[in-house]
């Protein structure tokens, strides 16, 4: 009798043994499962992020892609492009918001032409520095006649 019940704990304790680890096996899945997830937060985070900048001046076309970060508007893109490539961006600030007032040779003004700006096709309704741009805009700033 004593046999069977010395048997009888073995087996209780190899299950509970195996239950206990089967637990550990887990939690160690859930953690490891954890740091993936923010592994790949971590990656969303570091995604670099670019629009399309189109400047058609009177003589002149300049295209490239610019990186942007959460919040920029269509004139930090053009102030980013305009030091990096030395483009001479000329601005003004008025109560509604920033006016290109010129971008390298080409002034507002003449001949009657204006920097207009457009996002993804459409003319904007707000100043540059007021309209903010996410990933694969296309902005084009245009050396062109205004219709106002």
């Amino acid at each position: 009798m004593l046999a069977v019940l010395f048997a009888f704990t073995l087996t209780i304790t190899a299950c509970t043994t195996n239950s206990e680890s089967e637990v550990n096996k887990n939690t160690e899945q859930a953690d490891l499962s954890g740091n993936i997830i923010e592994n790949v937060d971590d990656l969303k985070l570091n995604l670099v992020e670019e629009v399309v900048l189109v400047i058609k001046g009177s003589e002149k076309k300049y295209e490239d892609s610019i990186q942007i970060n959460l919040g920029d508007t269509a004139y930090d893109v053009l102030k980013k492009s305009s030091d990096i490539n030395r483009l001479g961006l000329v601005t003004k600030d008025y109560d509604f918001g920033k006016s290109i007032d010129g971008i390298g040779d080409d002034l507002a003004g003449t001949d009657n032409k204006y920097w207009l700006y457009y996002i993804n096709g459409e003319m904007a309704i707000q100043s540059a520095d007021k309209q903010e741009v996410k990933s694969s805009d296309r902005i084009e700033f245009k050396f062109e006649e205004s219709t106002f």
